[in-house]
């Protein structure tokens, strides 16, 4: 028997399916928790900047609906949705505001302003972006689950997440590698930014590759992957997602 699409992970969601997903998270209205913990406090309270917040939203956005669409595979909604939202927490530290100050969006008018939040944070955390994020998770009270979910997720582990048949992962690297820093675009659009962008990445054609691979195991189980009409329900669940009440904390 095939598995579901959704496992129940901590019990804050029962097993949404396909169409009824929106009203399976209508976790707002229907959830008691005291003083809930939701992706925008936590944005404020790390000083994210907006451009910042907006990626990983749109991450969350488009790992929703690929989620939304699977059959067959398990896969744990709430710690990938929480993810989604978080992995990118700390990144102001790696910023190069010098050379992309575009990527500020509107905000590029407080360039002077962010350079000193990048500089306070740096002050604090230090400059390893994988490991402030971890730290300001730590603080935060974000599940075990979900922390080592983001620590797994990273291009590196592309190969591994490949060969591998977890499924929330799969969807979690495949969500982060359609998001550019601008915004949706095509999985090799997104590979070529990337390897232009990031020295690291350079000449890693296994990593690409693997990358692509998991695009094609998304589409076996998820039908249709993305399609263009799926940009305005991104944006449109931008706000929603802003309330999402995230585990612990």
């Amino acid at each position: 028997m095939a598995a579901n699409c959704f496992s129940s992970g901590s019990n804050m969601f029962q097993e949404p399916r396909g169409e009824n997903l929106s009203s399976a998270i209508g976790y707002t209205q229907k959830m008691t928790v005291p003083a809930a913990v939701t992706a925008q406090s936590l944005y404020d309270r790390f000083s994210v900047p907006p451009n910042l917040q907006e990626h990983m939203l749109r991450v969350a956005a488009v790992a929703e609906i690929i989620a939304g669409r699977c059959a067959g595979v398990t896969v744990d909604f709430s710690s990938l949705m929480s993810a989604c939202l978080l992995h990118d927490l700390g990144n102001i530290v790696k910023f190069e505001i010098d050379k992309y100050p575009h990527y500020l969006g509107a905000e590029v008018v407080r360039r002077d302003y962010w350079e000193g939040v990048q500089r306070d944070m740096i002050e604090r955390y230090g400059t390893d972006d994988h490991a402030v994020t971890a730290v300001m998770l730590e603080e935060a009270g974000i599940p075990v689950v979900v922390r080592r979910l983001i620590d797994s997720k990273s291009f590196p582990h592309a190969i591994e997440i490949a060969d591998g048949t977890d499924w929330t992962r799969k969807i979690f690297l495949y969500s982060d590698l359609r998001v550019a820093p601008l915004g949706i675009v095509s999985l090799d659009e997104r590979l070529d930014e990337a390897l232009a962008r990031l020295e690291k990445y350079r000449g890693r054609a296994d990593l690409a590759d693997a990358a692509r691979r998991i695009e094609s195991q998304l589409a076996s189980v998820s039908s249709p992957l993305l399609t263009d009409a799926d940009s305005g329900v991104i944006d449109s669940r931008i706000p929603e997602l802003r309330k999402f009440p995230l585990p612990g904390g």
